[in-house]
């Protein structure tokens, strides 16, 4: 089983999953909405590696990815690189950070980009 990031790529996954020799699941394939062809394009891979021969296997879910987080411990926004800041500071420098507008508008910026991570920016969901 292979978990994936957000720039896996269909063909590497391919490889590793021909260089194992063995049954190989990518997980988790997961619809987001700021690149909405993502999953449907790891599908497809999954669908051409089998093509290929390859005993390949996509999980999906069926029901939607919820998190719950604190700004204490803000899990979904770890993987933000403008996030790095927080992750370095301590429980009360983060506040301090919150508050900066440089430091928000830094983490409006990187939202802004349309790739694959955990939360793309939908806030009405929070």
């Amino acid at each position: 089983m292979m978990t994936k990031s957000s720039d896996t790529t269909p063909a590497w996954l391919q490889s590793l999953a021909r260089s194992c020799g063995r049954p190989f699941l990518a997980a988790a394939i997961l619809y987001n909405p700021g690149v909405p062809d993502a999953a449907w394009n790891d599908m497809v891979g999954v669908e051409q590696g089998r093509a290929q021969g390859l005993d390949m296997y996509g999980a999906v879910s069926c029901c939607q990815l919820k998190f719950e987080f604190t700004m204490r411990e803000p899990y979904v926004f770890e993987g933000l690189k403008a996030w790095r800041p927080v992750l370095a500071a301590s429980a009360t420098g983060a506040p301090a950070l919150y508050a900066d507008p440089a430091f928000c508008q830094s983490v409006k910026d990187e939202l802004a980009i349309p790739v694959r991570r955990i939360f793309s920016g939908d806030w009405n969901k929070v």
